[in-house]
């Protein structure tokens, strides 16, 4: 097991005194790999897939909010009295989700409004 550990040591610090001499990077040039970077035309494409997809976001966000709200509040309403306290304890969560979600999508559009113009 020793005679495997210095061996494998002895390896590691050969490869460490030689791989700096065989690499050199020298002779590359950094003006070979400039990048043209990207056009008036990619940065609208991607504001507008940016808007496409925030307003998705926001629409598919506000119907199950709302489709969640609706099935809460008809169970809430036909319920007895201790359901109701459960669906009160349920609702709190539903709540906070919602209010991040709305305020998530109102966020990202008011950015995006912002930024595009």
């Amino acid at each position: 097991m020793k005679k495997s550990k210095f061996i494998i040591s002895i390896f590691i610090t050969i490869l460490i005194i030689i791989f700096p001499l065989i690499v050199n990077a020298s002779q590359i040039n950094p003006d070979d790999y400039k990048s043209s970077g990207p056009t008036v035309e990619d940065v609208e494409d991607m504001y507008t897939f940016g808007g496409s997809i925030a307003g998705i976001i926001q629409i598919v966000g506000t119907a199950v909010s709302i489709g969640t709200m609706i099935i809460i509040g008809i169970r809430y309403v036909i319920s007895s009295a201790d359901e109701k306290a459960e669906y009160k304890e349920r609702m709190f969560p539903y709540f906070i989700g919602a209010v991040l979600l709305f305020g998530a999508s109102t966020i990202v559009n008011i950015a995006y409004n912002m930024f595009s113009s």
